[in-house]
């Protein structure tokens, strides 16, 4: 089968599980490299039965990690990323070693419809072209009192810089952290209606450099006001991620929960409390990594006041690998279960 995201997101309104499979195809002009991307957006239901699938495709190679969604739409970032086809297809690089940053083009912001759309609205998918970024992860998306389409996403300047400046033989203790670019939360605001290059307005919401960004599954593709992130230890440098950030989308407050000096944070995750009418009325919870005692613990914070100490520490007897994500593995690593 194809690869899917490790992104899904669950439509509070319809709880709803809506994903994305791609793939990448031979036939596309020689101007798009000879290739094209075909994506195919699934909607389940709770027992996991297809509701909805769509299948769009995009010319060229379109590296999209991440995605959105409003009430009316799926929003797709397409990267301006090429993929150098033959050293992949030969096993001479790995995937992330093929891909060639197009400095001079632009990024594409496409709205496709979930279904059809009031009165008014665009009834066929719409691509924009806005300045040129990388995204790799989007916080949240949703639709405004005019119709705009809202979207708080993770972007780096550029990705070229990072592949330029990223050597693979290098070790991670080696890297120097300060001299990589810097990912910080931006908001698009995006409208179907305008000009080709004139549709997408971009603002930058925060100077902190961070990652990993969540919302609580309230909020998920409706207006919202807190997003919560991983952050570095430097605000503006790159740097590993050392820190939980909360972020206020009215006042812009920014409140930060960090262990200390050797501690290395995952990607955060928003457990709404039962019960609870405000937004941000939970808890946040993830692993840490201690590098000097190379140790794990899974820690839970009160998301309402994130500067008090954390409501649980719990202190794991095995270190868990530090990456992205979550990792499936068929071996068990740890001591024996039965002991």
């Amino acid at each position: 089968g194809n690869p899917f995201s490790a992104h899904p997101k669950i439509d509070p309104e319809t709880g709803r599980l809506v994903t994305f499979s791609y793939q990448i195809c031979l036939g596309g002009s020689l101007k798009s490299g000879g290739l094209q991307t075909r994506f195919t957006i699934y909607e389940l239901d709770q027992q996991y039965r297809v509701q909805r699938r769509l299948e769009h495709e995009f010319p060229g190679y379109a590296f999209m990690h991440d995605f959105a969604i409003t009430k009316n739409y799926y929003v797709m970032f397409h990267n301006p990323v090429d993929l150098e086809i033959l050293p992949f297809m030969v096993g001479e690089k790995c995937p992330g070693e093929c891909l060639v940053f197009d400095v001079d083009r632009p990024t594409r912001v496409h709205l496709i419809p979930r279904g059809p759309l009031p009165a008014g609205m665009p009834s066929e998918p719409v691509a924009l072209e806005m300045e040129n970024c990388f995204v790799f992860h989007h916080a949240n998306a949703y639709e405004d009192e005019n119709g705009c389409v809202v979207v708080d996403s993770v972007r780096l300047p550029e990705l070229g810089e990072l592949l330029s400046r990223s050597d693979s033989d290098l070790p991670f203790q080696h890297v120097d952290w300060s001299d990589l670019p810097v990912t910080s939360i931006w908001r698009q605001t995006i409208s179907p209606w305008g000009a080709l290059t004139k549709a997408v307005q971009t603002r930058q919401l925060s100077e902190l450099f961070v990652e990993f960004p969540k919302v609580s599954p309230k909020v998920v593709g409706r207006e919202y006001r807190y997003v919560y992130l991983a952050a570095g230890f430097n605000p503006r440098i790159n740097s590993p991620l050392v820190s939980w950030l909360k972020l206020d989308m009215q006042t812009g407050e920014e409140t930060i929960w960090s262990a200390n000096n050797s501690t290395f944070v995952g990607e955060p995750e928003f457990v709404p409390r039962p019960g609870g009418i405000e937004e941000d009325d939970g808890w946040l919870m993830g692993f840490l990594y201690d590098g000097s005692q190379h140790t794990s613990e899974f820690v839970i914070v009160d998301a309402r006041h994130m500067s008090d100490p954390p409501i649980a520490r719990l202190r794991l007897k095995h270190h868990i690998p530090h990456g992205l994500h979550g990792m499936f593995v068929n071996e068990y690593y740890g001591p024996s279960p039965f002991i």
